[in-house]
């Protein structure tokens, strides 16, 4: 038994999940999470996509754990605020905390479509020119094409810029990652980068950012 983030004890209890390199990675959450979880694959949502997303959307100093938790207990709190299906079937600690910081405006509330786990994006697939000048086939979220094709209207040179993280991604951090997650990742973070620099960038990717 532990106690939260909000001085709650329960307890946690730790599960392999992907990451955003497509690796198992253990993540501990309340037990009550991981029934949700479940619950999210019984209703045949890609959980693999939706935990590799999160990990490319979590800030530096945020673990993939503390990234997962908030990201469920924001989840959680919105569905039982809406009256929606939501096992446990139990307002998860915080619950209290939560409707005061949506109310103060810290946090938005995840409406319905957007808390589709499902719906995170079709996958879209285009040819793409890499730094040794061969087409490769990549596939993305619409909503990560959509970014790209904003910052091609905003006047970046997109085909110099993907040529340049097909070199980058060669030496990052030790790892072996493929062009087209490591422009899902650029994507993540340009967006993420922008929108925390006072940018008025559209949120294609993540239309519930905050900023710190």
């Amino acid at each position: 038994m532990a106690e939260d983030k909000f001085n709650r004890t329960t307890e946690y209890i730790g599960r392999l999940v992907k990451n955003g390199f497509g690796k198992l990675e253990t993540v501990t959450l309340p037990k009550g999470y991981w029934e949700y979880f479940d619950w999210c694959v019984q209703q045949g949502w890609d959980m693999d996509e939706w935990t590799m997303y999160q990990d490319y959307d979590r800030l530096p100093d945020d673990s993939f754990s503390e990234k997962i938790h908030f990201e469920f207990w924001r989840l959680l709190c919105s569905r039982h605020k809406q009256g929606l299906l939501c096992p446990p079937n139990c307002p998860p600690d915080g619950y209290d905390d939560f409707l005061e910081d949506i109310e103060s405006g810290k946090y938005s509330e995840i409406l319905p479509n957007d808390s589709d786990i499902n719906n995170m994006g079709e996958r879209v697939s285009k040819p793409l020119i890499t730094a040794s000048d061969q087409v490769e086939i990549v596939s993305l979220p619409r909503r990560h094409w959509l970014h790209f094709e904003w910052l091609y209207i905003h006047g970046r040179d997109m085909e110099a810029w993907v040529k340049k993280l097909d070199l980058e991604r060669h030496t990052y951090e030790g790892f072996r990652i493929t062009l087209e997650r490591y422009l899902e990742m650029a994507l993540v973070m340009d967006e993420a980068n922008r929108h925390r620099a006072g940018e008025d960038v559209p949120l294609f990717i993540n239309p519930h950012r905050c900023v710190d």
